[in-house]
């Protein structure tokens, strides 16, 4: 098949992004000829694979988002494409993998956390204005055939403010892929890293996210407060790191919080690590709890995030309910670290995640864009 690929743009860091990479490069080995549209895509491409540069020319959050989604439609409708995969919220594809979750959603659920004056402001934000406009139309454009989600809770989202125009029928379930291989303890790599970033032999907890404040830093900092001082807190992802580098001094956990920024590579954090938390306040997915699991790592977090679908509840880790107090969430950190240890543990997380696999992956988006191509 002739397939494009609509992604705004690829960077190293990021779950989204390294899925657009990996899943064209596995088209393309799979005999199809896949075109990428984005605006910006740093990522090696191989053969059979080309990328058509979309030009976005504004300089707001808005302007890029509407710019992006106006020019990407164009370029899709007159092209000799056999089917069109988007992987952002791009009227006009035939499949939508809905990856970034809802934004009706998120501003939902951005509101029960937030003070008055914050969701007001929100509220008179043009991007989110932009954000539900471009959602609108996506869902009831006429070339829609299937979306994809990584969840339930993702499909129930999408059918409460998208019902009208998207039936169940067309919502398929396909939970985020993982290359389990890439995880595994290793106790070499585990003092390496612990050595490297200074790390006292005691045990640590890791956050492996971008948008700190989506994915429940905040709350993960104010659990920390909770315990003991020989708990660690190791932090990789994009985000402010002065204004979370001020709140752990104002908590008096400073001496306790790494802060590594974006990691290109965050497999060898997992071994390092002892458990895994993810409070999110909103997660479509969360491949990172898929990572922890992998390596072995007990997991905490949310209902809201989409990957607790896998884990069981006391064996696997702990998922909480959501906006959860930092109090609850240094409870169930302290529960689950006692769980590091039990001979029954590791091979249980590692098969939460079996049969999540690449080709498992691919060979489901071919059957749903073979059935979608035009």
């Amino acid at each position: 098949m002739r397939i494009g690929v609509v992604r705004c743009r690829y960077s190293d860091y990021g779950g989204g992004e390294r899925y657009a990479a990996s899943l064209t490069e596995r088209l393309a080995a799979a005999g199809h000829s896949v075109t990428i549209f984005a605006s910006e895509w740093l990522a090696r491409v191989g053969g059979g694979v080309t990328v058509s540069k979309i030009k976005s020319r504004w300089w707001t959050p808005a302007g890029k988002a509407v710019s992006f989604a106006r020019s990407a439609s164009r370029a899709i409708c007159p092209t000799s494409l056999d089917v069109v995969l988007a992987l952002e919220r791009v009227p006009g594809c035939q499949v939508y993998r809905a990856g970034d979750g809802c934004h009706a959603e998120w501003l939902v659920r951005r509101a029960a956390v937030s003070n008055w004056w914050r969701n007001a402001a929100a509220a008179l934000r043009p991007f989110h204005w932009a954000m539900l406009s471009l959602e609108r139309e996506l869902f009831s454009h006429p070339e829609l055939r299937f979306v994809i989600v990584n969840s339930l809770r993702g499909r129930d989202e999408i059918l409460r403010h998208y019902g009208s125009y998207v039936s169940d029928a067309r919502v398929r379930l396909l939970r985020n892929p993982i290359d389990a291989s890439r995880f595994g303890r290793d106790e070499e790599c585990r003092q390496r890293v612990r050595l490297n970033i200074g790390l006292a032999d005691r045990p640590v907890v890791l956050f492996v996210g971008s948008g700190f404040f989506r994915k429940g830093l905040d709350i993960v900092l104010k659990a920390m407060a909770f315990l003991d001082n020989e708990v660690e807190l190791l932090v990789a992802g994009r985000g402010s790191i002065p204004k979370y580098r001020r709140l752990a001094k104002q908590l008096g956990i400073s001496d306790r919080v790494h802060l590594l920024g974006p990691v290109e590579d965050p497999a060898p954090l997992y071994s390092a690590a002892d458990c895994f938390c993810l409070p999110a306040i909103y997660e479509p997915f969360g491949s990172a709890c898929l990572e922890a699991l992998a390596a072995g790592l007990p997991v905490v977090t949310t209902r809201v995030t989409g990957a607790s679908e896998l884990i069981r509840h006391g064996v696997t880790g702990l998922v909480l309910e959501d906006n959860p107090e930092p109090e609850a969430v240094a409870q169930a950190l302290k529960k689950t670290l006692s769980l590091v240890g039990q001979p029954m543990f590791a091979p249980a997380a590692r098969a939460a995640v079996e049969g999540l696999s690449w080709p498992a992956q691919l060979a489901e988006i071919l059957d749903i864009l073979a059935v979608a191509r035009k």
